[in-house]
């Protein structure tokens, strides 16, 4: 990825995060008053740790100055100790699901804990809303719609009728 213009700290504390700065303060206080926009500098942080998850190597960030811009590269090769890392964490949070949840989607798919979460809202209440499922998991919104994407191409849930009257299925 790549974005115009030039770091505005070294990289060595974008990597720590310890310091962080809007590059445009009121675009990112009117997307955070409408539901878009997340803490000051929480982004790097939260990519770094979903990368980490995920057992991928670190995301490289730095600046091109020939052509003043400045590059995330996101490596997709995985590191060893990440995926052995991964998969203990799967194990322990697909075995600590509801009953339920487990009997209804196929055990055999890795699910995170905020999908395990969704599906067993979903299951109790299938009329449930996105806001509402994210207002009771504690997240923000657009991760849910995120994961209701996933859960969604991966066959573990549909929609039935429209948004507003519809409802939830999970399919086992």
């Amino acid at each position: 990825m790549r974005n115009p213009g030039t770091l505005r700290i070294p990289s060595e504390r974008i990597y720590n995060g310890d310091y962080t700065q809007a590059r445009n303060s009121t675009i990112q206080k009117m997307l955070r008053m409408i539901g878009f926009g997340d803490n000051i500098g929480s982004g790097f942080q939260k990519i770094m740790k979903a990368w980490k998850t995920l057992g991928y190597e670190a995301p490289d960030i730095h600046q091109e100055d020939d052509v003043n811009e400045v590059w995330l590269t996101l490596p997709l090769t995985k590191t060893n100790l990440s995926s052995e890392k991964n998969k203990v964490v799967n194990s322990t949070v697909n075995s600590t699901v509801n009953s339920t949840v487990n009997s209804t989607v196929n055990p055999t798919v890795n699910l995170t804990e905020i999908q395990n979460g969704i599906l067993q809202l979903l299951l109790e209440r299938p009329e449930i809303t996105i806001e509402e499922i994210a207002n009771r998991l504690k997240k923000n919104r657009n991760a849910v719609n995120y994961q209701l994407k996933k859960l969604k191409e991966t066959g573990k849930i549909e929609r039935e009728g429209s948004d507003k009257t519809g409802k939830w299925r999970v399919i086992s």
